[in-house]
């Protein structure tokens, strides 16, 4: 991402692969989201699903992003919540795998993700592989 000075990482193979679900939130006519009276405009959130196999040996759900002026609005648990939906609807007996930012690794948590890794770092930037069970 840009904003991560990560460039070079943000279109892949993966994204047009037949498979890869990519979700992407829009807003319309200058939405105002907070009461920082900023518009939005334009795709202010995404994320992709890949089939298993992809990234990790279960789907995934990645590229997770929201337009900085959206931020703070409950976008980014919404869009995980879809983004598993999804992942559930067209994989139902895979485990869903992420590489979360270490920071974040509370967030998701708290969707149920659990670690399965170390950190490690990847480009610059602390990560740490994290799955959410799906079966019962």
């Amino acid at each position: 991402m840009v904003e991560q000075n990560c460039v070079y990482a943000d279109l892949d193979d993966k994204d047009i692969q037949a498979n890869t679900l990519h979700l992407l939130l829009e807003t319309k006519a200058n939405t105002l989201l907070n009461d920082k009276s900023e518009s939005v405009n334009g795709i202010i959130a995404y994320a992709r699903c890949l089939e298993p196999g992809s990234s990790y040996q279960g789907c995934s759900i990645g590229r997770v992003a929201v337009a900085k002026k959206a931020r703070g609005n409950g976008l980014a648990k919404l869009l995980m919540l879809e983004a598993i939906s999804i992942c559930k609807q067209h994989w139902p007996d895979e485990t869903i795998q992420i590489g979360a930012q270490v920071y974040l690794q509370k967030f998701y948590a708290q969707l149920g993700f659990i670690p399965f890794s170390q950190p490690y770092d990847e480009d610059g930037i602390m990560h740490i592989d994290m799955q959410l069970q799906t079966k019962s």
